[in-house]
């Protein structure tokens, strides 16, 4: 991108298979402190894809390959980046963000040109996430997939379940309209695969939800969110193998079926017991199912699951949990799959 004073010039990593380089190529967007992951590029690699990991947040000591910002946007630069990062003091695009969404999309231009082929998902991680939302909207993709990345960087900090919420002033107004990524889902373009890590503190999956329910309806029932109970900040394998079958039906047009979110509700039966029942989208088949409970605690990066022992089946796609809490539980929270 010409800034004025110089062209920014995008550092990445390109990596395909030796005998056969795959056309269908995931474009990787590392966190803003990462830089190029080559473990991450042959696992996708290993898939049967091409991928393309980009280097976003520029300058940082100790290496020499990095994408090179011109100095009147040096705070594009993860380690220079101060207040244009976390608020829009003047507009959307004299942040950091505005310049690591540019990078995307010449990131996606390179590739197009490289393997002559449009057929091209981006996969990005936390901050990476963020810019991935952002590109959904900007230019087409066949699919997105944000790793614990969801917005609602605005009420960092302020529980989705406190009466107490702040008053927002006008700049955090503007950086909601401008940068947070639940402004973006009305919007995007493609379909969406949604990755939520229970425990990491930098990512309110509480929130998480309420952006997957403002997707463009026109790719809703193509997108899907999945959780990672428990996961120590990660993505468990469930969901990682879940991503290679979304990315399998949108890059290699394979047959997978992307099933509705489970629709539970809790209350109490006959016999006084506390239950929640789940049902499942009934054009599929319940292979295995589950019910996660938590009591109380309002921080979501520090509570405590513990899935349900005891269950009954209704039906092929619904299924009965019976949730033990403790006697004096004011807040129940409870996660299905």
């Amino acid at each position: 991108r010409e800034t004025g004073a110089g062209r920014v010039k995008i550092y990445g990593t390109f990596a395909s298979g030796e005998a056969s380089p795959a056309q269908e190529t995931v474009i990787i967007f590392p966190d803003s402190a990462d830089g190029i992951d080559e473990n991450i590029l042959k696992m996708f690699v290993d898939k049967g894809y091409s991928a393309f990991m980009v280097d976003y947040r520029g300058e940082w000591d100790g290496t020499e390959d990095y994408t090179r910002y011109p100095e009147n946007i040096s705070y594009a630069n993860t380690a220079k980046c101060g207040r244009h990062k976390d608020f829009v003091d003047e507009s959307a695009d004299k942040t950091c963000w505005y310049e690591w969404v540019a990078v995307g999309i010449y990131a996606r231009r390179y590739v197009a040109e490289r393997t002559g082929s449009d057929n091209i998902a981006v996969m990005g991680i936390r901050d990476g996430g963020e810019i991935a939302w952002k590109l959904a909207v900007a230019k087409k993709f066949s699919c997105i997939i944000p790793v614990c990345a969801a917005g609602w960087q605005a009420y960092a900090g302020i529980s989705k379940y406190k009466s107490d919420e702040k008053e927002l002033d006008s700049e955090r107004y503007r950086f909601i309209a401008g940068i947070d990524s639940q402004a973006y889902a009305p919007y995007v373009q493609c379909p969406i695969m949604l990755l939520c890590s229970t425990t990491d503190s930098r990512f309110d999956y509480d929130r998480a939800y309420d952006t997957f329910s403002r997707i463009n309806p026109d790719y809703a029932n193509e997108s899907v969110i999945s959780y990672s109970v428990q996961g120590n900040s990660s993505i468990d394998l469930n969901s990682s193998v879940n991503m290679f079958m979304y990315l399998d039906k949108y890059l290699k047009h394979r047959t997978v079926f992307v099933p509705r979110p489970v629709e539970i509700t809790v209350g109490v039966d006959n016999e006084q017991n506390l239950i929640a029942n789940a049902k499942f989208d009934n054009l599929g088949v319940v292979e295995s199912s589950g019910l996660y409970f938590a009591e109380d605690c309002l921080d979501p990066s520090i509570r405590e699951w513990t899935k349900c022992a005891d269950s009954q089946k209704i039906s092929d796609s619904e299924r009965k949990f019976y949730v033990d809490i403790y006697e004096e539980t004011s807040v129940l929270f409870v996660l299905g799959y």
